[in-house]
Formats: structure tokens, C-alpha cells, sequence
């Protein structure tokens, strides 16, 4: 082989940049990934002691096969050659010291294949064999394959054992003969354990969920540490954050406002943070859920929050470690109001403290290190390494229920954190048994404690039951006289016209009959296409008659920055009291804070209509009894709702002429009791039983939270200079690190592809999704037409009079095809 021998090395390396005159020595980067994975264990007796003995020994071991000449040459001189894959035989040796010097077991003596031990030492096998890909237990991958090409590492390492043992001295002590039989890989081929153990699982016979937990969380715990220590991160230990500092927030935030249900805020806010003070140690250490129900506006976001602070001083006390407080809400869209609030929170602290946002549209971390690259950023970023995170369903739900690699590497921060889940009732109906059995399952498991924050209780952890049959769950509502606090309520009420289905000529004559020219109103409809219909027709009314009430428009149909200047706008506006008309989809649902006179809504299901409600009158101050007008817009619900759905929001609304707001809490117990006894688990069980179960990822990866359209195409919009600018930007850097294969500067490859994904980022602000039915009846130049380099995407230029043909700048994608249905 050309290039250096093992004995020509002063030092062997994990990684070098010659570019950047970045690198790390091999013996280093083992020892700093053992010693991050124990740091981010916070229960040693999680499934079992011999757990995290192993956790340790995988981060000591997972990158030996790094030690060959061929990688070596690889990562030196960028000889490149299938003799550098290093992660099988690195397997094969954490499996032959972990059997030999931890287990001390011979698997042919063991009664009972599927024991902890047995499991340990697939898993460990499994974690190392794929740490650098996405995980699976299909043979042919685990097994053949990577067992296969292990022959020139094992020899390699044989015949440079001396140098090599030497250099691992500062790591972990081994005696030539010893390492000699741990690279053995023959010792590996004929496993009894790796052969029976898959085909167990994929046979069905398991019926212990456990097994999936341990194993998404092992890997998480290697992967994660791997890319920690080698962007040069350590693992940041959480600092505790004083409850007092949301009280002091308050007095600033609501100074000079008096509304009219500030004394019920503050009544359910003592009682829910007196009810967390009053825990025991025996309540501490056992309670792993916690429920608040409550009306919206009634101050959940600081109220839960404060709670989690409670918590975690409590926590502290009792077990000996301070928990991480993660924070998850439903859509990208609504989570700038509750970003606003916890950044200034936390900025109250008089140490530092650390918030993460994380979503796909808003990287952020406070008290960033001026020092840290960008790449380092991003790393810290996507595995939560803070004390408060704030991110959205999408990135937690999905990162339990997948096999990706990026998805899984911070799901070990769930272990022992506190997770407050807002607006619990956004979970989709048929993911509901699911998203249940998940949450009972990790916080079994993981000992992760969840407070469950809604308008509607929707019972997800009975839901849960109906897969997992967990009898012991401990559940503490914390805010237990909830019912009062809608007794007291007159804010709102719905009134239901839904005995007959009307066109948009029938909704837009009740629409004129009912408004109010001096009140502000929302109008949420199921369609997009429904949507810029009633927009479009309104808008000519006003103008034929002279009426000059301002009008907005919602939807995803416009592109993520201009959906913000739309909500930021009508806020102010609304603020203001001008009696601004907004027509949205039902993207404005939980937790987007606006405040309208009136409403009206679609038929959807109860919780949908009562989130509506949510935007009217939200803080009490515009009367009683504010109207949302409930109607059936023809058969809309039927493209969004499932039948079964329907019909039950049906039955309980249509012999009601009115339901006021003290009513909700009860009717919205028997919607869901009226869910419980038919549920939709179909989809939910064949996810749990044929993935979880099976630890079939196929299976597993079948689960996305947020429907994809069949047929789906990106549209890029160019809609102001900062776009143009965006695009540019991106296209050239693209160009640079895959087209032309250049360095630019002195930066690494890896800050390089930071760099490009923080631009692809920003370049996501003027991202639409648009099925490609549409795009075929209303063909889109391809973003390449512009700029030479890359785009899979479609294009909207920023020429005005191509624009107009693709892109109304009110109403967004124009689509010749009316059938098309998008939400």
C-alpha cells in the first residue's frame, strides 16, 4: 500500500484538518468520548448497573479500528481505499472485551438468550458497527457486510499491537496476548448471540419494549459524545434556574396592564406552583407525570415553566443531579411568542444560563461563546447541550421514533429531564396511543419526568395504556381545581349552524350578517383552496361597497417569513383596536397570541373549534360571550378530519343553539371519553408491535408526525432582495464544496457544511411546499434557470411580471387547479 507505514507514525490521530492545522490524537478522542458518555449518564441504575459499565467501555473502544495503517493514510495523506472503514472490526473488539473482561460470560452457557446481559452485548456490538451511520438490526448489514472486511484491520492491528498498546496506555491497560484475541474477528463470525438474537426480534417473539429504549439510547450516548468531542465540545452540565425570576418577569411584563382575568392568573398560578413546592421526596422520586388543564389565556407558558424550575430545585435535593427542562410546542409558527418570553426569563438569571432553540426554521443558543465556531454551534445546538431547551414536536417525537442518525444523538437528553409538552391536544388522533405508550415508556425507562400542558386534556396517557398496560402510572394534576377556573369564564361561546352544509356564497352572506364593522374577526376555514376563496371574495366586497376594514391572510400556502410579518402585523393591529378581518387555515390554532372580537370556524373536531375560540377575547377585556360561529363550509372537513372525528364533534354540537365557555372543560371530557371507547389505534399498535417490538426501523421510520403530501415539490420564492441574496449565497458555496471540491479559506470541511446549512436555513424562510399536481398545471422555472451550481428546486423570480403568473403576494402559490387541497 502506498503512503506511511505504522511505523513511520509519531502519533496516531481520530482527526485531522490540514487545512484548518485542526487535529486530535486517537488515545485523546477515546478517552474524552468514555468520559462524556458517564457525564451524561445521570442514573447509573438505568436498566442496569452493567449498563453504564458498557456505555463506558463503547466510548473507550468504538474508534480502535482507527489505529490501521489504512486509515491512517486515509485521514493523512486522503489515500482512499475500502481498507479504511474502521467501524466492524471497532466493533468486534467492544464486543470481545465487554463478553471477556466485563461479562466474563460464554453465550452458549447462558439459559435465556434474551437476557440484559445477552442484550448488552448485541447492543453494544450494534452501536459501535453503525455509530457512523443510521441504525438497524437487518443481518445483512450488522453482520455480513461489516464482518466481512474485517480481515486486513484484525491482521493490520495484530502486527502493530506493540505500538498500538503502548499508545492506549493513557486509555485502558491491555497485554499483547489480549489485544491480539480482543481484534480477532473469526472469534465474532459464527456468534450464536448476533445470529439469534435479530432473528428473535424480527420473528415476532418479543414482547419487552425496553429493549428498543435501551438501544436508541445507548447509540445516542455514543454518537452524541462522538460529535461532541470532535468538533472540540464537552458535555455542558446543567445549571439550576430560580423559580423567583418568573414572578419578577411578570411584574415587568403585565406593568400597567389590567385585565380582567389577571386575579384568575395569578390564583393558578400559585396553586400550581404551590402544589409542586408541597411534592414529598417519595413524590419526587416516583411521580413522572404531571397534568395541568386549564383555559387558554390563562398564563400555562410562565405557569409550567416555573413549575419545571420548582421541579428541578426539588429534584436536585432529593436525587443528587439537576435536570435539563426541555419544552416542546406543536408548530414552528407559534413558538416566537413563548421564544420571547423564556429568552427574556432567562436572561434574568444572575449567572448565565443556557436556552437552546431548536427547529428547523430557528437555530439559537444564548450566551453563545464568541470563540466556538459555527460547526461547533450547530453541533451544541441539534444534541441540546444547555439547561433550557425550547423546540417543537416535530424534533421531539420524531427523534424517538426514528432511525436517523441526527434525529437519535440527543435523545439521551431526555434521561432525567423535565419535558413540559404544550397544546398536548395538536397530537394527531391516530398517533395518540402511540405518542402515549412513548411517553410511559421513557419516563419508566429514563426516569424523565413530563408535565402534559393543555386547553383540552386529551387523555394521551390513556391513550398510551391501551398499547402498554401500564398499571402503576402516577399522574399529579397540578392544578386539580381546574373546573373553576371555566365556571368563571364568559369570554366566548360557540354557536353551531351546522344542521346544513352551506356553499361560499351561503358562508359569505352569514359572514355579512353576523360581523360587526367596529369588531375584529377570524375566520378559519380546513383548505387552502377554501382559504384564498373567502379571502378573495371578501376582498371584492369590501371594495365594491367601500368598506376599509383592514384584511390579512394566513395559510402555509405563503412562504415562513411573510407568515410572521402577517401575525406581527395583525397584532399590532389588533392592539391598537383596529378591527382588522383575518382569513387563515388552521395554522393560527394553539398558541398563536392574538385576540379578535369574534370568530368564525369550519366544523373540525372539538379541541380545533375551542382553540379557535383561544383567539377570542383571550384576555377577557372585550365583553362576555364574544361569538365564534361554528358551520359546515360543504364537505372541507372530509379533506382534513377523520369521519370518525367528525361525526363525534357533530353529535355533541348539533342540538346545542349555544355552548358558552364555562362549558368546554365538560364537553370536551366527553369527546374524548367518547375517543377513548373507540379508538383510532390501528396505526399506532402497527407501529409499536411491528417496530418498537421487531426493532424493525422500516417500520419505525413510517411514523412522521406532521402528514407529507404525497408528491411534493419545493418552491423557493424570491420575494425581496434578502431572499436574492440568500439564494445567491448559497448557490455559490454549494457550488464550491461539491461541484468544484474547493476550501475556502481556512476552514474546515465540516465548517464549510455549517456554513452552507446555516444559509440553507435562512434560504427555508421563503420555502413552500406545493404537490407537484399543481406544479405540473402551472409549470415553475427550476432554481438552476438563475444560478449556476445547484437547485432541485422549484423557482418563483422576483420579477414582477413573472411573479404574477405563480405568486400572489397576499395569497401566495397560485394554483390553476382547484381540486388541489394543501393544509
Amino acid at each position: 500500500m502506498d503512503g506511511i507505514k505504522s511505523d513511520q507514525l509519531s502519533q496516531y490521530f481520530a482527526h485531522f484538518d490540514q487545512y484548518a492545522f485542526s487535529n486530535q490524537t486517537l488515545s485523546d478522542h477515546l478517552f474524552s468520548v468514555s468520559r462524556i458518555i458517564i457525564e451524561q449518564i445521570n442514573n447509573r441504575e438505568l436498566f442496569d448497573p452493567l449498563f453504564s459499565e458498557a456505555a463506558d467501555k463503547i466510548g473507550l473502544f468504538h474508534d480502535i479500528g482507527k489505529y490501521t495503517d489504512a486509515f491512517q493514510n486515509y485521514l493523512l495523506n486522503n489515500i482512499i481505499t475500502d481498507n479504511k472503514e474502521h467501524s466492524g472490526i471497532s466493533a468486534c473488539f467492544t464486543y470481545n472485551i465487554l463478553e471477556k473482561l466485563l461479562f466474563n460470560t460464554n453465550i452458549n452457557s447462558e439459559p435465556n438468550i434474551i437476557s440484559t446481559k445477552n442484550m448488552i452485548l448485541f447492543f453494544s456490538y450494534l452501536v459501535v458497527a453503525l455509530h457512523h451511520g443510521d441504525l438497524t438490526t437487518k443481518e445483512e448489514i450488522i453482520y455480513n457486510n461489516r464482518l466481512n472486511r474485517c480481515g486486513y484491520a484484525s491482521k493490520n492491528l495484530v502486527s502493530n499491537s506493540e505500538k498500538i498498546i503502548n499508545n492506549l496506555k493513557a486509555v485502558y491497560s491491555l497485554s499483547i496476548g489480549d489485544f491480539i484475541s480482543l481484534v480477532n474477528a473469526d472469534n465474532i463470525k459464527n456468534n450464536i448471540l448476533l445470529q439469534k438474537i435479530p432473528a428473535y426480534f424480527h420473528t415476532g417473539r418479543n414482547k419487552d419494549s425496553k429493549w428498543y429504549f435501551m438501544l436508541i439510547y445507548l447509540f445516542s450516548l455514543l454518537i452524541d459524545a462522538d460529535k461532541l468531542d470532535s468538533a472540540e465540545l464537552s458535555y455542558y452540565k446543567n445549571k439550576r434556574l430560580n423559580p423567583n425570576i418568573i414572578s419578577d418577569y411578570l411584574l415587568t411584563k403585565e406593568h400597567g396592564k389590567n385585565y380582567a382575568y389577571n386575579t384568575d392568573r395569578e390564583a393558578a398560578r400559585a396553586e400550581i406552583t404551590g402544589n409542586i413546592y408541597s411534592l414529598d421526596k417519595s413524590e419526587i422520586e416516583t411521580t413522572m407525570f404531571f397534568t395541568l388543564t386549564a383555559p387558554t389565556g390563562i398564563g400555562k407558558t410562565l405557569s409550567s415553566l416555573q413549575a419545571a424550575m420548582i421541579l428541578q430545585k426539588k429534584i436536585e435535593s432529593s436525587l443528587n443531579y439537576i435536570p435539563k427542562i426541555i419544552t416542546a410546542i406543536p408548530f414552528i409558527n407559534i413558538i416566537e411568542q413563548t421564544r420571547k418570553d423564556y429568552e427574556k426569563v432567562i436572561s434574568m438569571e444572575e449567572s448565565k444560563r443556557r436556552l437552546i432553540i431548536h427547529h428547523r426554521l430557528s437555530d439559537y443558543i444564548s450566551s453563545e461563546d464568541g470563540e466556538k465556531t459555527l460547526n461547533q454551534n450547530q453541533i451544541e445546538r441539534e444534541s441540546w447541550n444547555s439547561d433550557v431547551v425550547l423546540t417543537t414536536y416535530v424534533q421531539l417525537f420524531q427523534s424517538m421514533l426514528t432511525s436517523k442518525n441526527r434525529m437519535l444523538k440527543k435523545i439521551n437528553k431526555l434521561a432525567g429531564s423535565i419535558v413540559i409538552l404544550d397544546e398536548i391536544q395538536a397530537i394527531p388522533d391516530k398517533y395518540l396511543c402511540l405518542l402515549g405508550a412513548m411517553l410511559i415508556k421513557i419516563a419508566q425507562f429514563y426516569k424523565t419526568r413530563f408535565i402534559l400542558m393543555s386547553a383540552t386534556q386529551p387523555k394521551i396517557l390513556d391513550f398510551g395504556n391501551l398499547l402498554v398496560k401500564e398499571e402503576s402510572l402516577k399522574i399529579k394534576n397540578i392544578l386539580p381545581n381546574n373546573e373553576r377556573y371555566y365556571k368563571n369564564l364568559s369570554r366566548t361561546k360557540l354557536i353551531p349552524l351546522i344542521q346544513d352544509s352551506i356553499d361560499l356564497d351561503g358562508f359569505l352572506k352569514l359572514f355579512f350578517q353576523k360581523w360587526i364593522q367596529t369588531k375584529s374577526c377570524l375566520i378559519v376555514v380546513n383548505t387552502i383552496q377554501r382559504s384564498i376563496e373567502v379571502y378573495n371574495k371578501i376582498k371584492e366586497t369590501f371594495e365594491s361597497e367601500g368598506i376599509e376594514n383592514p384584511l390579512k391572510y394566513l395559510s402555509t400556502n405563503i412562504y415562513p417569513k411573510k407568515r410572521r410579518e402577517v401575525i406581527k402585523e395583525t397584532s399590532e393591529m389588533l392592539t391598537k383596536k383596529v378591527p382588522v378581518i383575518l382569513v387563515s387555515t388552521q395554522t393560527i390554532e394553539a398558541g398563536v397570541d392574538l385576540d379578535f372580537d369574534m370568530g368564525f370556524r369550519d366544523i373540525a373536531p372539538l379541541d380545533s373549534l375551542i382553540q379557535t375560540a383561544g383567539r377570542i377575547n383571550r384576555v377577557g377585556e372585550k365583553g362576555t360571550h364574544n361569538p365564534v360561529f361554528i358551520v359546515r363550509l360543504e364537505n372541507d372537513n372530509q379533506y382534513i378530519y377523520d369521519l370518525q372525528n367528525r361525526k363525534r364533534t357533530m353529535d355533541l354540537l348539533i342540538s346545542k343553539p349555544e355552548i358558552h365557555e364555562k362549558e368546554y372543560f365538560s364537553l370536551a371530557e366527553s369527546y374524548y371519553l367518547s375517543l377513548l371507547q373507540f379508538p383510532d389505534i390501528e396505526t399506532s399498535r402497527d407501529i409499536w408491535e411491528n417496530g418498537i417490538l421487531r426493532l424493525d426501523f422500516d417500520k419505525i421510520n413510517e411514523f412522521q408526525l406532521i402528514k407529507k403530501l404525497d408528491e411534493v415539490g419545493e418552491v423557493f420564492i424570491e420575494g425581496d432582495e434578502e431572499a436574492t441574496s440568500i439564494a445567491n449565497e448559497y448557490s455559490s458555496l454549494y457550488k464550491t464544496i461539491y461541484i468544484e471540491k474547493k476550501r475556502c479559506d481556512n476552514k474546515t470541511k465540516f465548517e464549510q457544511r455549517a456554513t452552507l446549512k446555516e444559509i440553507s436555513r435562512l434560504l427555508d424562510d421563503y420555502i413552500i411546499q406545493v404537490r407537484t399536481k399543481k406544479l405540473r398545471n402551472n409549470p415553475l422555472p427550476r432554481f438552476t434557470d438563475s444560478r449556476d451550481g445547484y437547485g432541485d428546486l422549484h423557482w418563483v423570480p422576483p420579477d414582477i411580471e413573472q411573479q404574477k403568473h405563480f405568486y400572489d403576494i397576499v395569497t401566495g402559490f397560485i394554483s390553476s387547479d382547484g381540486s388541489a387541497h394543501i393544509y
